[in-house]
């Protein structure tokens, strides 16, 4: 930018600028670039990635659940880019919450975010989701701290599973000749018990 002062007589009588825009240098090699093999390869794998995202995203039953709260309307079940951005950063926290919670947790997380949702006209539901997942995870797990009883635990082993992990495992080394004089004693108990072998008056 540059001016120049306009002059009447001695004194100034206006000042005149003058905007120059700045050149912007081409890039005389975009469309070689996008005929690289390796740019093209990137770009197939990147669709690939986000087609293979949005079907988890379409058949998870956090979409559902979602839908339900009126958390995500019909227009963003249909914007790639968001179900995509659900099923990479969204989801996989709403799998932890499940895992310490069940299904039913994440339900109750989505009916408090949802009663909490105010209108606004840029919506951002991925960030928007995010933050209140990131933010409910740490007081679930200071809840299991203080009340496990809360914890959706899996099913305790059975007795003989807990056992395994503290006695060793059982060898029979009983010889030949134990085993024979207990088949022995086994037989005449087995006699005595059928009333044979027994002193009649």
């Amino acid at each position: 930018m540059s001016y120049e002062k306009v002059k009447k007589g001695r004194s100034i009588d206006s000042i005149v600028f003058h905007i120059e825009k700045k050149p912007v240098a081409k890039n005389e090699y975009y469309k070689q670039e996008e005929q690289d093999p390796v740019y093209l390869e990137n770009k197939a794998d990147r669709e690939a990635k986000q087609k293979m995202l949005f079907a988890e995203a379409m058949q998870s039953p956090y979409t559902k659940l979602l839908g339900e709260k009126w958390l995500i309307n019909v227009a963003d079940m249909q914007d790639i880019s968001t179900m995509t951005g659900l099923a990479e950063k969204v989801y996989p926290l709403y799998d932890e919450l499940k895992e310490a919670r069940g299904l039913k947790g994440v339900e109750t997380h989505l009916s408090y975010v949802a009663s909490k949702q105010e209108g606004y006209s840029k919506r951002n539901v991925v960030k928007y989701l995010k933050t209140a997942i990131e933010g409910y995870l740490p007081t679930v797990a200071l809840q299991d701290l203080e009340q496990p009883e809360r914890a959706n635990y899996k099913k305790p082993r059975s007795l003989e599973e807990v056992a395994k992990d503290f006695l060793p495992d059982y060898q029979n080394e009983t010889s030949e000749a134990e085993k024979e004089e207990l088949r022995r004693l086994k037989a005449e108990i087995d006699k005595k018990l059928r009333g044979e072998g027994l002193d009649h008056e």
